[in-house]
């Protein structure tokens, strides 16, 4: 018998190494952000840091660090640019883009076919059209100095 796909250790072997940051004279470590729950990651893609309470963040670094280091973590002074700042540089070392599928591509495809035109007729522009009239001769000038006073 053959033994059954390990997709956790696959899983583990490409989303990488854990995040360690110090703070408080402590190091801390939070798992590669790619290997949490979709439910977290969702969480951490939707934190709004204007409208987000500080439960909301508590409660979403419980999940991220763990029951007993988040407990720690609740116990130090946390600045809310600083815990910006954390979890923009966890989410790069982790090789995820936060509002972005990881399959989606930069760039829409071409369909390879020209547009179809909108209308049948062409439309008209708003602005006068030039006047087909012959121009006038133009009035030689008169210098200042040559023209007499009468």
């Amino acid at each position: 018998m053959s033994e059954p796909y390990d997709l956790q250790r696959v899983y583990a072997e490409r989303a990488g190494k854990p995040f360690e940051f110090t703070w408080a004279d402590r190091v801390w470590t939070l798992p590669n952000l790619l290997m949490l729950d979709i439910e977290v990651q969702d969480r951490i893609e939707n934190l709004d840091p204007g409208s987000s309470t500080v439960e909301t963040f508590n409660s979403l670094f419980d999940d991220i660090m763990g029951a007993e280091q988040g407990a720690e973590w609740r116990q130090q002074v946390r600045p809310l640019p600083m815990l910006m700042d954390l979890l923009a540089a966890w989410t790069e070392h982790s090789g995820a883009q936060l509002g972005e599928a990881p399959a989606s591509d930069d760039s829409s495809k071409s369909t390879g076919r020209p547009s179809k035109r909108t209308s049948k007729g062409s439309t008209a522009s708003a602005s006068r059209k030039p006047s087909r009239a012959p121009r006038k001769a133009a009035t030689p000038r008169v210098s200042s100095s040559s023209a007499s006073v009468a």
